[in-house]
């Protein structure tokens, strides 16, 4: 009796441990299983924006004496649509760009507006390289003759030289101060016109022979 009373609690002792362990089963089954976290979005690189195609003249290659009119219409369409508020003359086979002073120049040094319409000239003397640039400085009256010549020759160096610097052929420029010896606007001596006071750019053909 004694063994029979010691059986007896533990075979429902085991027996309540085996219904808690298939219940605690049953539920871990009926538990969806947790889904994986989404992947991180993926970040589309925007698409380049295409670079804008560089302003380029026709190539001129060999420049022939037969072609020296076309290459000069070509090269004077291309400068009056580039410069904008230039005056671009043509004299025979030759271009005359001028600027007045104020377009390129504050105090004896070129603005910072100045050297962008420099850059676009040089620009256009790239592209059409069969051609020989000779700058001109003029000035008024205001001044005495010796003062406005030397004016006139440092400020065509100085829009020479800076062509130089944007690639254009040292060998293809020269440059020359005038002084008030040819005025655009005839006035007196003592008089200050600032129409006189400019820089004349003369491009001429320099074909092969």
């Amino acid at each position: 009796m004694k063994g029979q009373a010691l059986i007896g609690p533990t075979i429902s002792l085991r027996s309540g441990l085996g219904v808690l362990a298939v219940v605690l089963l049953a539920g871990c089954q009926d538990r969806a299983p947790e889904a994986p976290p989404p992947p991180p979005p993926v970040a589309h690189a925007k698409p380049p924006v295409p670079a804008k195609p560089k302003w380029s003249a026709p190539a001129a290659g060999p420049l022939k004496y037969a072609m020296v009119g076309s290459y000069m219409d070509a090269q004077e369409k291309d400068f009056r649509s580039r410069l904008h508020g230039t005056l671009v003359k043509r004299v025979g086979d030759d271009i005359v760009v001028s600027f007045q002073d104020d377009q390129l120049f504050k105090g004896e040094a070129l603005s910072g507006r100045g050297r962008d319409t420099v850059k676009r000239l040089a620009e256009l003397l790239r592209h059409y390289d069969h051609s020989a640039v000779q700058v001109g400085g003029y000035t008024d009256t205001s001044l005495p003759e010796d003062r406005s010549r030397a004016l006139s020759e440092s400020r065509a160096r100085t829009v020479a030289d800076q062509l130089v610097s944007y690639g254009v052929g040292k060998e293809r420029l020269s440059s020359s101060g005038y002084g008030s010896s040819h005025l655009r606007i005839a006035t007196g001596l003592g008089k200050a016109e600032p129409r006189n006071q400019r820089i004349e750019v003369r491009v001429t053909a320099h074909p092969e022979a």
